[in-house]
């Protein structure tokens, strides 16, 4: 799986959690630019590991890892490209 699947993979993620039909940039904040919640970045790890296949480390489980799809993408990619 290459880095732009992994990308696409997880906005469809966001934009399926955020019920807005406005686009997603992989460097939007999901907090303040999406409006995710705690609970929903809970939710989106899960949704992230059951679509790829893949679990997050727990030293990966940090906040700053999940303001937005970029950073998510390249926590995932170090783990599985």
């Amino acid at each position: 799986m290459e880095k732009a699947q992994i990308t696409d993979i997880v906005l469809k993620i966001v934009q399926k959690l955020t019920n807005q039909n406005m686009p997603i940039s992989a460097n939007d904040s999901l907090e303040k630019d999406c409006g995710l919640s705690s609970i929903d970045l809970i939710d989106l790890i899960v949704r992230i590991e059951d679509e790829i296949g893949f679990e997050f480390n727990d030293v990966d489980l940090l906040f700053s890892n999940f303001e937005n799809v970029s950073k998510i993408v390249n926590v995932i990619a170090r783990n599985i490209l």
